[in-house]
Parts: structure tokens; C-alpha cells; sequence
């Protein structure tokens, strides 16, 4: 189980690069700067090369992350929306990629570590 939650924290540091490159093209693009793109190429940097290392995951493991990944980006939009609802937190103030991160790790690191148990 240890091997699991071990491999899902990976995971989770690879979405997180994906989320800082993705929201750094994202505010580049808003914001018409050049600036953040740099951080954006590095965010995808490490992507690159942490997956470079990682070669044993098998095709089923990686449709599995892709799917999780992708789910749970689009579910953290409505976060605070559910969350208002159901606890009355106000978290419209949360910025939307911090809430995106937030999310990938509150859901995600679970749902991965379940993943590479059973799957792994």
C-alpha cells in the first residue's frame, strides 16, 4: 500500500507541473505578457522529464491517470459551488488554479493510490 501512495504522490507532482504549466499559458494568454510562458515551458519541463524516468507504467495505468486527471479537472470548477452548498464556505475568492490544485491532490492522490494498488 506504501508502493501505492508512493507512486500516486508522483503522479500528483506531475498533474501539479501540468496545472502550473497549463494556468501559466492560460494567464499568458489573458494577459497578453510574455512573462509567464517561461514558467509555463518549465511546468511542461518537468512533466517531460518525470515521465521520462517512469517507464513502467503500463498502457492501462496511464488511460486510468489520463481519466482522473482529466475528470477531476473538470469537476474543480464546480468545487465551490458544492461546497457552499453543502458546508457554507464562501470559496468563490479561491483562485480557480489554486482550487484546480487543490483539488488534484484532495481527490486525486486517493483515487491514484487506489488505482496502483489495485491495477499495479
Amino acid at each position: 500500500m506504501s508502493e501505492a501512495f508512493l507512486k500516486a504522490l508522483k503522479w500528483y507532482i506531475i498533474a501539479l507541473a501540468a496545472i502550473v504549466g497549463t494556468s501559466a499559458f492560460i494567464i499568458a494568454s489573458n494577459s497578453g505578457s510574455v512573462k509567464p510562458v517561461m514558467l509555463g515551458v518549465f511546468g511542461y519541463g518537468v512533466v517531460y522529464g518525470m515521465s521520462m524516468y517512469w517507464k513502467d507504467l503500463s498502457k492501462k495505468l496511464l488511460l486510468a491517470s489520463l481519466i482522473v486527471f482529466l475528470s477531476i479537472s473538470f469537476v474543480s470548477s464546480k468545487i465551490p459551488i458544492v461546497v457552499y452548498i453543502l458546508l457554507g464556505y464562501n470559496l468563490t475568492a479561491v483562485d480557480p488554479y489554486n482550487m484546480w490544485g487543490l483539488a488534484m491532490a484532495a481527490i486525486g492522490i486517493p483515487v491514484m493510490t487506489a488505482v496502483f494498488y489495485f491495477y499495479d
